[in-house]
């Protein structure tokens, strides 16, 4: 089974994916079944979309740093897809920290790139 995170965006690739769109949905998943890839998003809800806003909602840097705290990894593969520059750079830290990357760029693919649109 693979894992998409997004609170907007629906899931592009076809196969054995379920979606998950926001942290507990992702935690619940997580937890009952074992995960080969993920693709995350940072911004789970609508505040996280303004800056300098306080959220009680929990982002997607959350659910990586629940990963860590639990050690609950996707067993091939956890890449970023976030429009959010600075939440996806504090993603991808962790998760290459756990794969052992060298370069945490390495799990970051913009969404725009992933729907084929460079800009």
């Amino acid at each position: 089974m693979n894992l998409w995170l997004d609170d907007v965006r629906t899931c592009p690739f076809v196969g054995n994916w379920t979606t998950a769109k926001n942290y507990e949905e992702a935690v619940d998943i997580m937890s009952s079944n074992i995960i080969e890839h993920a693709w995350l998003d940072h911004d789970l809800a609508p505040e996280h979309y303004q800056p300098n806003m306080e959220s009680s909602n929990k982002s997607g840097y959350d659910f990586v740093v629940w990963m860590q705290e639990n050690d609950n990894w996707p067993t091939n593969s956890c890449t970023v897809h976030s429009l959010n520059p600075v939440g996806s750079t504090r993603m991808c830290n962790l998760i290459a920290d756990h794969y052992g990357t060298e370069d945490p760029q390495k799990h970051y693919v913009s969404f725009l790139t992933l729907m084929g649109r460079v800009w």
